[in-house]
């Protein structure tokens, strides 16, 4: 029996096909996941009531993807609000490090501020942070990204349960999440700071900078 035989060009013709096939796969799941997300967030927007205009808001935003938290803030006019992160040494409560004024400010009104934990092309891992018109980017060490790589973390959210509206003068914590102890199949807390990420909003008042 004689088997068919195929030329170069046929091949090449079934080898873009295929590639175009998909690439338009691709595109279809991620065009869904951004629709969901976009859903979702539409839905979170549409309930956030803010009763107190003086007062910083903090609500979260539902995420499909478990290394993402979203929130949606309101932050009051006329006073100064800045995001911090910490990617190491996260301790089970408290803050990771002394108040400061490196971080990102937050503008007034309702905005948007998200968290990711994004692995590149080249398997490096990176928080990132997002608010309006600013983005900053935190490698994270590679002896310190067994959380992200297996899953084993647990993660503290302020907001999942309702809009939270804060009037101290406190710092307000948005995420502690921490890799987690396994052993024999259960997770358990690390009580000594560990790998993971923390975000918080400090208020800056002209008398607390200190150069």
């Amino acid at each position: 029996m004689k088997l068919p035989t195929f030329s170069l060009k046929s091949f090449l013709i079934a080898l873009t096909i295929v590639a175009l096939v998909s690439s338009h796969v691709y595109t279809s799941i991620q065009l869904k996941e951004a629709n969901d997300e976009n859903r979702l967030l539409h839905q979170e927007l549409d309930r956030f009531p803010v009763n107190d205009s003086s007062r910083l808001h903090v609500g979260a935003v539902t995420s499909l993807n478990p290394f993402t938290w979203r929130w949606r803030l309101y932050v009051p006019k006329n006073r100064r609000f800045i995001l911090r992160t910490a990617n190491s040494q996260i301790p089970e409560s408290g803050f990771a490090t002394p108040l400061g004024w490196v971080g990102d400010e937050l503008p007034a009104g309702e905005l948007i501020v998200t968290i990711a934990a994004h692995k590149d092309a080249g398997g490096k891992w990176s928080i990132v942070t997002m608010v309006p018109n600013e983005r900053s980017r935190f490698p994270v060490a590679p002896n310190e990204t067994a959380w992200l790589n297996s899953g084993y973390y647990g993660w503290r959210q302020t907001g999942r349960d309702g809009v939270v509206a804060f009037d101290s003068d406190q710092p307000v914590l948005l995420l502690r999440a921490r890799e987690s102890i396994v052993a024999n199949g259960r997770h358990s807390v690390n009580m000594k700071p560990t790998n993971g990420v923390m975000v918080w909003i400090e208020e800056q008042k002209p008398s607390t900078r200190q150069d």
